[in-house]
């Protein structure tokens, strides 16, 4: 019995020398081209260097967070349901817009908005907004993703690699069911009181 104690607490602090060294290399390496996930399906939505800072008047508050390495304005808006959503911007993202725009009810005063949703499985995870007529000189574009819909590709990784090295039975997994477990920002804010670990490390 001593002996299998004394196997797994060996086993127990190798495991967390590792996770110290990962985090250790994680906090010292420059954040390259890292992208931010649907949270549904995981696919590739937008990418670290494509972030921007729209700033809309109609937004009820806004603060700055880091997102994948970088300092992001982040809006909070509300819809006429009413719903509040973290909204960030992009010059770019890989999103199937759904329907038509429409210009009642925008958050960006003179841009029209469209709905988009994730290509590969059809969630809603935000909006296109446009200015002026596309063939113009002035036509200015840009998203608006909701950040709760959102998580970044290395915090995915992380908690894949920390699943498989769970299934053999020597170390503690953050998988529940075999399902990684996913907590909106929102969630993370209010139990780790600031904690970024969804979006940057």
């Amino acid at each position: 019995m001593q002996e299998r104690r004394q196997q797994f607490e060996s086993q127990y602090i190798g495991y967390m020398y590792l996770l110290w060294l990962m985090w250790c290399f994680m906090l010292a390496t420059p954040a390259e081209s890292v992208a931010l996930l649907c949270r549904n399906c995981g696919h590739e939505i937008v990418e670290g260097s494509t972030l921007t800072s729209e700033k809309s008047v109609k937004a009820i508050r806004s603060y700055n967070m880091t997102i994948l390495g970088r300092s992001q304005l982040v809006q909070v808006f509300e819809n006429a349901v009413p719903e509040k959503f973290d909204v960030i911007t992009a010059s770019t993202a890989e999103l199937r817009l759904a329907g038509k725009p429409f210009l009642a009810d925008t958050w960006w005063p003179n841009y029209e908005w469209t709905v988009c949703v994730c290509p590969s499985c059809g969630f809603h995870l935000g909006w296109y907004f446009q200015s002026g007529n596309i063939q113009s000189k002035l036509h200015k574009s840009f998203f608006g993703l909701v950040l709760d819909y959102l998580i970044s590709e290395e915090y995915v990784d992380l908690l894949t690699w920390l699943g498989r090295a769970g299934q053999d039975g020597h170390f503690g997994t953050l998988t529940s069911m075999n399902r990684p477990v996913f907590r909106t920002w929102s969630e993370s804010y209010e139990t780790d009181k600031g904690l970024d670990l969804l979006f940057s490390w």
